[in-house]
C-alpha cells in the first residue's frame, strides 16, 4: 500500500471493491505491528481534504448497505401479504408458517451478507476520524 494507490482507491473504486481492499490492507485477524504502523503512517500522510472525502465516502457506504431500517418494513409487508394470501386462498396454517419463515430467513441471510461491509466501513471511518482529529491538534 502506498499513498498514491490509497488516494486513487478511496476515490475511484467501486464500494464493494473498496471494502475488499480495506479488509485486505487492515485485516480482522491483524498482522505484524510494523506493517500496521507503516500503513497507519500512510493514512496520517493524507491531507485534511483527502481525509474528509474518505470519511464521507465511508459514511455513504455505511448508509447504502445498512438494511436495518428496511428490515422492519419489509417484514411487516411480507407478513401482511402472506396473511392476505392465507385468508383469500385458505392456506393451511403449516404452509403459511413454512413460507413466511423461508422468506424471512432468505431476507435475513441477504441482509447479514452486507453486514460485514457496514462493519468495515464503520471501522475505517472511525480510524480516519481519529487521524483527522489528531491532525487538527
Amino acid at each position: 500500500m502506498n499513498k498514491t494507490i490509497l488516494k486513487h482507491n478511496l476515490v475511484q473504486m467501486d464500494s464493494r471493491d473498496l471494502i475488499k481492499y480495506i479488509q485486505k490492507e487492515f485485516p480482522h485477524s491483524g498482522e505484524a505491528y510494523s506493517e500496521q504502523k507503516r500503513k497507519f503512517q500512510i493514512l496520517k500522510s493524507l491531507n485534511p481534504s483527502d481525509l474528509t472525502l474518505a470519511i464521507s465516502r465511508m459514511t455513504r457506504i455505511e448508509a447504502s448497505f445498512d438494511h436495518t431500517k428496511m428490515w422492519t418494513v419489509g417484514s411487516v409487508l411480507i407478513g401482511t401479504c402472506l396473511l392476505s394470501l392465507r385468508i383469500l386462498f385458505r392456506f393451511n396454517l403449516l404452509w403459511y408458517i413454512l413460507i413466511a419463515t423461508s422468506i424471512c430467513l432468505l431476507l435475513l441471510f441477504l441482509v447479514r451478507k452486507d453486514r460485514g461491509i457496514v462493519i468495515t466501513a464503520t471501522y475505517f471511518k472511525e480510524l480516519l476520524e481519529q487521524i483527522k482529529s489528531e491532525k487538527g491538534k
